[in-house]
Formats: C-alpha cells, sequence, structure tokens
C-alpha cells in the first residue's frame, strides 16, 4: 500500500503534537485545575491528535487483514464517521456547558468556518464510504486527518499564545 508511510508519518506528526501539549500544560500553566477554556482546547487538541492517530492506523491494519483498494478506503472512511460523529457531539455538549469561557479564547468566527469544514468532511467521507459521486480514494480520506490535524494544531497555537481571561 503505497499510502501507508504517508498515513505512518502523520500517525507521527499527530503523537507529536499531542506530546508537546502535555509538556505545554505541565510547563506553561502552573499548579491548580485547569480553566475550562483551557480544559476545552486541551481536550480538543488531544482528542484530534490522538484521533487522527488512530485514524492513521486503521487503514493499515485493514490492510494487514486483507482489505483491498477500493475497499479499504470505503471502510476508513465509515471507520472515520463512526468515531467522529460521537466526538463531535461530545465536543458540543462541552461548548454548550462553558460557552462563556471558551468563547474567551475562541473567536466567534471560527465556530461557522470550523463547522463547514467539519460538515464538509462528513460529506466527503460518507460520499467515500458509500462511493457515491467519485470512486473511494486515498485523497478524501487523507483529507479527512489532515482537517484533524489542523484543528489540532490551531487549539495547540492558542493554548501557547492566548489565554483565559486576556491574562
Amino acid at each position: 500500500m503505497e499510502a501507508a508511510d504517508t498515513l505512518l508519518t502523520l500517525s507521527e506528526v499527530s503523537l507529536g503534537l499531542a506530546g508537546f501539549a502535555g509538556i505545554v500544560v505541565v510547563f506553561g500553566r502552573g499548579r491548580g485545575v485547569l480553566a475550562p477554556a483551557d480544559s476545552f482546547r486541551l481536550l480538543a487538541l488531544v482528542g484530534c491528535s490522538l484521533g487522527t492517530l488512530f485514524l492513521s492506523l486503521i487503514p493499515i491494519a485493514l490492510g494487514f487483514v486483507g482489505v483491498a483498494e477500493p475497499e479499504l478506503w470505503q471502510w476508513s472512511s465509515a471507520i472515520l464517521i463512526a468515531v467522529s460523529i460521537p466526538a463531535h457531539l461530545f465536543v458540543l455538549s462541552r461548548m454548550r456547558r462553558d460557552a462563556a469561557e471558551i468563547l474567551e479564547v475562541l473567536p466567534v468566527y471560527l465556530l461557522p468556518f470550523g463547522a463547514f469544514l467539519f460538515l464538509a468532511n462528513f460529506v466527503a467521507q460518507t460520499c467515500n464510504a458509500l462511493g457515491v459521486g467519485w470512486s473511494p480514494s486515498f485523497g478524501v480520506y487523507l483529507f479527512g486527518l489532515l482537517l484533524y490535524l489542523l484543528f489540532a494544531a490551531i487549539q495547540f497555537a492558542r493554548m501557547l499564545f492566548v489565554r483565559p481571561g486576556g491574562s
């Protein structure tokens, strides 16, 4: 599988990002409980990073058990959808619960933009899983993973430079 090297690289990057997030939290925040906004960002960052790690390894595992292309990308996209729906619902419930604190560190303009990107990814992954609109491909799956990694990277950068309460 030619995509294996790309997926392994992506899994390494996502693991590194999650690891650096832990370092930032331990050394950058001091003692005490995390503010709700930082807790949310850390949850989103680590969830997206480790989700990308896990979802990068799924196609490799499916390849080892004999799933061939294009079914490999159909199954991978279906698993991505199955994992992301409950994750998104959980994040939305956290956002509703801690909205005031989260909006201190998350610009309002990012919300509709992020929602649009994640909805577009959901549609693309569904089409890839069902083989509707185009032949199932690695590229569609890869862009879905890259979206989650991009979101994690944005959260990481914002944790470094944007503090709750303007501090």
